[in-house]
């Protein structure tokens, strides 16, 4: 009599049944016998299901079986040793991630050299999970190497040498090396404009990234530079009313405006509200926060009525109880001397604020400013000496 196959009779009964039962099936098959194709199989299923820290094992005696028919240095554990490196660091297990690494290194090496190109993905690899380690100083060695290996096998002007230096640079800023990062950036970048040409989108990791750096280091006008030149190329790929181009145009208000170059901020949050209305709808939490953004920058240049319709269109939208939304058009309100139009708003963000703060405190002395302006003198004075014991307790407590 004719006997099925173990395997065969595996893969005929997998292929009828869910996903947890296939699990179950294919681990009684792999306790049967040490069958790498039905392991695999297992491996995958997991990984479908999700049950990733479940395939560690699995993959070990993959290992195990591979080590015994190619022996230990064998350029077929390599794989191997690769996926038990990432589930490892999916389980920030970054000790056992880099032994793992270490000795897919060593193999290739031993193998095919030091400058092998193949040596290049288990470099990155490396890096990337030194670099989640917080391990610096290693992940940067190991870029360094990896993009010293690629420039020696296929030259220095590649889409993936250019894809290695937004990776250096990334890590540069993780550790505040602006300077560093924002002259990396700026290579990646010219790299990609030999490569694609000047208005390509394969610019834009690079620009955003000067765009960054820059800011975080000062230097404000690159920041401007880059943030044009990204808003340009997002809009001629991406079309005039695209969500990446509203937050590239925020971006850029921010920057504006801490610059206090007001009213360029104003039109660049005017132009990103649209955006956000049209892609969003009008009752989309994000459309308070840009109405926020255009209030700000019309309140700066005196442009009150307009500030104050902005922050009451965010209102609208928010929470009634939002204590910021509440106490900017309050301010704005002041500041058009609608002082009973103001008062109920700042009594509303008091209200909201029930814990001591500095916001607390800051509304306190609003509010008792626009009481005295409506002769209301021994409120204000009871909300002043308020505003007094939280200022004081507040810098009893260090904060």
């Amino acid at each position: 009599m004719r006997r099925t196959p173990p395997s065969s009779l595996c893969r005929k009964f997998l292929g009828r049944c869910p996903i947890g039962l296939a699990i179950l099936a294919l681990s009684l098959c792999v306790v049967a016998q040490d069958d790498p194709a039905a392991i695999e199989k297992q491996v995958e299923a997991l990984r479908k299901a999700g049950r990733i820290s479940e395939t560690t094992p699995l993959l070990e005696r993959l290992l195990a079986i591979e080590q015994e028919g190619a022996g230990e240095n064998s350029e077929r554990l390599v794989p191997l040793l690769d996926q038990l490196g990432r589930v490892a660091i999916a389980e920030s297990r970054f000790d056992r991630a880099g032994e793992l690494y270490a000795r897919a290194l060593t193999i290739t090496e031993s193998a095919q050299g030091k400058s092998a190109p193949a040596l290049i993905p288990i470099l990155i690899s490396t890096a990337k999970m030194r670099q989640m380690a917080g391990e610096f100083g290693e992940a940067e060695g190991a870029l360094l190497r990896a993009i010293a290996v690629r420039i020696q096998a296929s030259g220095p002007q590649s889409a993936d040498i250019a894809a290695d230096y937004l990776l250096l640079a990334r890590l540069y800023s993780a550790q505040k090396k602006f300077t560093q990062a924002t002259g990396v950036f700026g290579w990646a970048l010219d790299l990609l404009e030999k490569l694609h040409g000047a208005d390509d989108p394969r610019l834009l990791p690079a620009l955003d990234g000067i765009a960054s750096a820059a800011r975080e280091n000062e230097e404000s006008e690159r920041a401007l530079v880059a943030l044009d030149r990204a808003i340009g190329i997002r809009q001629l790929s991406l079309g005039p009313a695209h969500p990446d181009l509203a937050q590239t145009l925020d971006s850029a208000g921010n920057l504006l405006y801490a610059l206090k170059r007001f009213a360029e901020a104003e039109a660049l949050y005017a132009r990103s509200l649209q955006i956000w209305v049209k892609t969003l709808g009008p009752s989309h939490p994000m459309i308070a926060t840009s109405f926020d953004n255009l209030a700000v920058a019309l309140a700066a240049q005196g442009k009150f009525a307009k500030a104050e319709e902005a922050y009451r269109q965010s209102l609208s939208i928010r929470d009634e109880q939002n204590a910021a939304s509440l106490r900017n058009l309050a301010l704005v309100l002041a500041a058009q001397e609608k002082w009973a139009d103001a008062e109920p708003y700042f009594k509303r963000a008091l209200a909201t604020l029930s814990e001591p703060s500095k916001a607390q405190a800051a509304v306190l002395v609003e509010y008792a400013e626009t009481l005295e302006k409506l002769n209301r003198k021994v409120e204000a004075a009871r909300l002043r000496a308020r505003a007094r014991k939280v200022e004081a307790g507040l810098k009893a407590r260090g904060d």
